[in-house]
């Protein structure tokens, strides 16, 4: 019997052996998928068939014989593996295998999204919840094998839902499943596998999205009998798809006149639905059309009692978790809530993006969840549906093994908020859902700069220079755009660029080797930004270069500026809720996983505040409470790990609220607490003055630094002593190293973006040219780092006072405040900065 890693290898060895093919590098470029990904996808379903059983079924009968040829010998090769050994002495080896093959055969695979292979124990709870809900809420008593399912999986891949659904309803029952798939290498595996075990089932390779014709034709199949619709399945996650989602997004459904895929946009929703373009919410779009919209013909007269109720339909898919919070959702929220009338959602992925390897379901980043919506015959579109929710917790292992036993009647299943566009998640028990939103009283908001290019920032000026010389100096057109790293926004001959406001550099040209260009013979222009959390770094300040500047941010760069950086789209994580900095802030700059920032001061320099708060605000707290103090009191409040802790259950459901105190005492001690926060995080000359007061022991850095960078670090707790190579700071306890923002430790990822061999994705060879030097200005600004976090630590027991003194007192509600005057944003043009 094969070792788990000699098999590994072995796999490893076949899809190299069938990436190199000529006929499968023919079927991915007609599929549209990377040879990589389709390798990987034939293989591992041919693996699953073999193990399954399916020795007696033969490639030439594939759907796809330019395929055939080029598999019989993997086939072969794996019929040699005694598959029943394996799996008798490791049951969840389909599992674990895949998981290692990623691991050696695409070890960067993590970093991407795409189409992922389902893992059995997923599927098969998946189809049993599916099966109960059948016996307790539709009329199916006989659950996925009755005779009024229709069963569809819209984007089945190499089969794991349709044979789970097998495995359970037997063959007898199989003409009323049917699987579509889009590119031919998986639907190849997907039949080889399904027709080992039946020959009913309905397999198409096709673009669901694309005909809705097929599936009212299906529809029409059962006109004699009323049916339940039932979608099931893991539909591909491809974050940029506008336009590939066929019917759905572009063409016209009867009933509207409009796309389908509009049901899910909302008005005030503005920029935000680009989300809506990923592929998997076209999916979800799709089944909800066919589960809950599409026609459904009459029942027979026996049932005219009923005939004017909603025919009855199910969603059950395992997806990304972007629609349970995202703000882009809210649409898409609504219509679910109208047209379901219950729904259940388990969250697989609690811990956020990019979650520990051992915990994700998935070998992938992406946070995923089970979706089931069910609109029974008794639902209204003016009543929300009930909601249920539930986190699993724990390694991979220990969510399937939870799933495994898994009932609707779980007692730690909580329902969920009620409101149309609210989202997902369950209704806080705190008072947190009364308290407004940071994006509600500061209603100007924008992401950070997005340069979509690392090699335009660095910590340091002079390789900056270096970098953009390199690229100039380069004359041939290929090369040139390989090193720009070229983006549909922005190429090396993109001509008409406007300047950043406040940047005197005539971008008009284009930024071309061969033409003259106003950066040679001259210093490169550079802004100081904020890159991450404390770590000031340099930004080429040329619009050509950067693919979305956010030129109102840079309009905004004025004297009392502060930009509010928020975590808004995932749970913040350990630390600080909110983020504070008088630099422009990068897209990344609280925790390298995006958010958004929300500025003080407009373009104009007129504060960034709801109107009528300064109003509300001085009628329901006192004479002394204003607006355009709502900074500091926000710093006060949330830029400590006690307030991020004390609403770790509510931050689930991303975007900080804030408790606004009624007591005008609590009020102002409040602000002058804030601003000292404010003036630390920023490293604001106050500041550092108040620190070289404060009796506290600050860091001192006692031994120099070496010209060149250093290429190690460590710390000593016990003596107290941060090391970077050859450099030595005093008076440094552990938990300044254990200080973080959004999870991430802020003084190691300061220190590792200027070790010799840096941090940070490489998308252009000008990421790896680098300055060789260490210079001075690095060793102080390291100590100012070190020195800020130690007086912020010395102040959170102020704050989490204050906290709780807050929360214990009286407080103001949004309701309240609005009904004082102030005006809460309800559209994209609410939202606009003021020039």
């Amino acid at each position: 019997m094969q070792r788990p890693q000699t098999l590994v290898a072995t796999l490893v060895g076949l899809t190299r052996v069938l990436r190199e093919s000529a006929a499968l590098r023919e079927c991915a470029e007609r599929d549209g998928v990377h040879p990589d990904e389709y390798a990987r996808t034939v293989v591992f379903g041919l693996v699953l068939a073999v193990a399954e059983g399916g020795h007696h079924y033969s490639t030439d009968d594939s759907a796809d014989p330019l395929l055939a040829a080029t598999t019989t010998p993997i086939l072969r090769a794996l019929r040699a593996i005694d598959w029943a050994a394996l799996t008798a002495a490791d049951p969840d080896l389909h599992v674990h295998l895949y998981e290692q093959f990623l691991r050696v055969d695409a070890p960067t695979l993590r970093r991407s999204s795409g189409t992922y292979y389902t893992p059995v124990p997923l599927a098969n709870t998946i189809v049993r919840l599916t099966d109960q809900l059948l016996r307790t809420h539709f009329d199916a008593p006989a659950g996925l094998g009755d005779d009024a399912v229709q069963i569809v999986d819209p984007a089945m891949g190499t089969g794991t839902f349709p044979l789970a659904i097998l495995r359970l309803i037997g063959a007898a029952n199989a003409g009323r499943l049917h699987g579509a798939e889009l590119h031919s290498g998986p639907f190849t595996v997907a039949e080889f596998r399904i027709r080992a075990h039946a020959q009913g089932p309905n397999l198409f390779r096709a673009n669901t999205l694309a005909d809705p014709d097929r599936w009212l034709a299906l529809a029409d199949e059962r006109a004699e009998q009323p049916s339940v619709r039932v979608v099931i399945g893991n539909p591909p996650y491809r974050e940029r798809a506008r336009g590939l989602g066929g019917w759905i997004e572009n063409g016209t459904d009867p009933a509207t006149g409009r796309p389908p895929l509009d049901a899910f946009r909302l008005q005030a929703n503005g920029s935000t639905e680009f989300a809506l373009s990923n592929s998997y919410i076209h999916f979800w779009r799709w089944a909800s059309w066919w589960a809950f919209d599409a026609p459904h013909v009459e029942r027979p007269r026996t049932e005219q009692a009923r005939s004017d109720r909603p025919s009855p339909g199910l969603i059950c898919f395992v997806t990304a978790t972007g629609y349970l919070t995202g703000p882009g959702f809210r649409g898409m929220r609504e219509y679910l809530r109208r047209r379901a009338s219950h729904g259940w959602i388990i969250n697989l992925g609690p811990e956020g993006k990019k979650p520990p390897p051992r915990n994700a379901v998935f070998a992938i980043e992406t946070p995923v969840c089970i979706g089931i919506l069910a609109r029974t015959t008794d639902a209204d579109d003016d009543i929300p549906a009930h909601i249920h929710y539930l986190d699993l917790h724990g390694t991979s292992a220990e969510k399937l093994a939870d799933l495994d036993t898994l009932t609707f009647d779980d007692p730690r299943w909580r329902p969920a908020r009620t409101q149309w566009h609210s989202p997902f998640t369950p209704a806080a028990a705190s008072g947190w859902d009364s308290f407004p939103e940071v994006a509600t009283l500061m209603p100007w908001l924008s992401t950070g700069v997005t340069p979509n290019r690392n090699w335009v920032s660095a910590p340091s000026a002079t390789t900056l220079d270096r970098r953009l010389r390199a690229l100039l100096d380069e004359h041939d057109a290929d090369r040139r755009s390989v090193l720009f790293k070229t983006t549909d926004s922005r190429s090396p001959d993109r001509r008409g660029v406007r300047p950043l406001p406040g940047v005197p550099l005539d971008t008009t040209p284009p930024l071309d080797a061969a033409m003259p260009d106003n950066h040679r013979g001259q210093p490169v222009p550079v802004e100081r930004i904020t890159f991450r959390a404390f770590d000031r770094q340099w930004l080429v300040a040329d619009n050509r270069l950067l693919d979305r500047a956010r030129p109102d941010l840079w309009a905004a760069r004025r004297p009392g500026q502060i930009f509010v950086v928020e975590q808004h789209s995932i749970r913040p994580g350990a630390g600080p809720g909110l983020y504070f900095s008088a630099l422009l802030p990068d897209i990344n700059a609280f925790n390298n996983r995006g958010g958004r920032t929300l500025p003080r001061l407009h373009p104009d320099g007129t504060p960034n505040v709801a109107p009528g708060l300064d109003h509300a605000l001085r009628t329901l707290v006192g004479a002394s409470a204003r607006a355009e103090d709502l900074v500091f009191y926000l710093a006060a409040l949330t830029a400590h790990p006690g307030f991020v802790a004390r609403f770790d259950d509510e931050l689930a459901t991303p975007g900080v609220r804030i408790p606004i105190t009624g007591d005008s005492a609590l009020w102002g001690s409040a602000v002058e607490l804030g601003r000292r926060v404010v003036g630390l995080m920023t490293f604001s000359l106050d500041a550092v003055v108040e620190m070289s007061t404060a009796d506290i022991q600050l860091p001192e850095q006692t031994v120099p630094m070496d010209n060149l960078r250093p290429t190690t670090f460590s710390h000593d707790a016990l003596v107290q002593t941060l090391v970077v190579g050859s450099g030595r700071w005093e008076h440094v306890p552990q938990a300044i190293l254990d200080y973080r923002v959004g999870g991430v430790g802020v003084v190691s990822s300061w220190v590792k973006y200027r070790l010799a061999r840096p941090v940070g994705k490489v998308s252009s060879p000008l990421d790896e040219v680098h300055h060789p030097t260490w210079p001075a200005q690095w060793s102080d600004e390291l100590t100012e780092v070190l020195c800020a976090i130690t007086a912020l630590i010395a102040l959170h027991d102020d704050m989490d006072h204050l906290l709780r003194e807050i929360l214990a007192g009286p407080l103001v509600s949004e309701a309240e405040l609005t009904a004082a005057g102030m005006t809460v944003p309800a559209s994209a043009l609410d939202r606009k900065p003021r020039r």
